[in-house]
């Protein structure tokens, strides 16, 4: 931790040092840091010194006022995580705090959407789901829905009832075949959808050049395996000893991949992005789950009489 400390001290003059030269600054009171880690409680918050020194990096004798101390973010903070490009990353990468901040912004899309319910047209209700509620969910998905299942199951929730209220049904009505005529994917399925778009760029040579140096995800077929195997055409997984690693995107893309290696088989070999989406979509859509598998389910039998 000393070694990286010093090292992003010296980095930071240098950043400094550029902004200087092109006439901007770095506002130490708006720049802040954290240190990602499974524990963030076990870090020396109060020990770890990060400056913006603006000093000239061979000045034999630096101004001390124009080093200027920089505030860490940490999991008692105030705000526990620190806001990129609209996606709140927590030391511990649980984005707790970003799924709270979704849920609020969906909860006042899901009002928006009550109020219209009996003004609006099916269509025209569908049409404000997307622009209200939808949109809010796709942001950032491939890095948030690294989160824990339980809060993927709350953000599903609140889906659900968005599906309710646009398709005018009961608050407590099966969503399945609610999904599947309304053509819009539930969410741990679309969180899959986005996930197998990036890696069909990825095999398609379409993503930035940071992913495609040095082999970031390989085919088990590109390994050095003396003999053939079954999967060859799949991604090899990583290898990762914590759960929190295989979370993250660069295990549970490639393993997305794989678990729709059946569907994928006449998909992946689409010409264009554009057709492998618009396939992709109605292949899932169709394989919406929509029988009830609930064991004495008061709503089927009431829909039954």
């Amino acid at each position: 931790l000393a070694d990286l400390v010093s090292f992003v001290n010296s980095e930071l003059q240098k950043v400094s040092t550029w902004f200087r030269t092109n006439k901007m600054s770095l506002h130490p009171l708006k720049t802040k840091f954290t240190i990602f880690h499974p524990s963030p409680h076990l870090i020396p918050w109060n020990e770890i010194i990060i400056y913006i020194n603006e000093n000239n990096i061979d000045c034999p004798f630096p101004n001390e006022q124009l080093i200027k101390k920089l505030e860490y973010v940490n999991h008692e903070s105030e705000i526990p995580a620190i806001k990129f490009l609209g996606v709140y990353f927590d030391p511990a990468l649980t984005f707790k705090y970003h799924v709270k901040q979704l849920n609020t912004k969906l909860s006042k899309s899901l009002f928006v959407l009550r109020r219209c319910q009996k003004l609006l047209n099916p269509e025209a209700m569908r049409s404000l789901y997307y622009s209200t509620f939808h949109c809010h969910l796709i942001y950032g998905i491939i890095a948030y829905s690294s989160t824990y299942d339980s809060l993927i199951n709350d953000v599903f929730k609140q889906q659900k009832k968005a599906i309710r209220c646009i398709s005018n049904a009961k608050y407590n009505s099966h969503t399945g075949i609610l999904f599947k005529k309304l053509g819009i994917l539930p969410f741990p399925a679309l969180i899959d959808y986005f996930r197998l778009n990036f890696m069909y760029l990825y095999l398609k040579d379409l993503q930035p050049k940071s992913f495609r140096i040095d082999n970031y995800w390989t085919l088990n077929r590109d390994r050095n395996v003396p003999y053939a195997l079954r999967t060859q055409a799949d991604f090899a997984i990583p290898f990762s000893r914590l759960a929190l690693i295989s979370r993250l995107p660069f295990i549970s893309l490639p393993k997305t991949w794989n678990n729709y290696e059946e569907i994928l088989k006449d998909l992946k070999n689409k010409p264009n992005f554009n057709l492998f989406k618009q396939h992709l979509k109605k292949t899932m859509i169709e394989n919406i789950e929509t029988n009830c598998n609930r064991l004495l389910c008061h709503i089927c039998h009431l829909n039954a009489i």
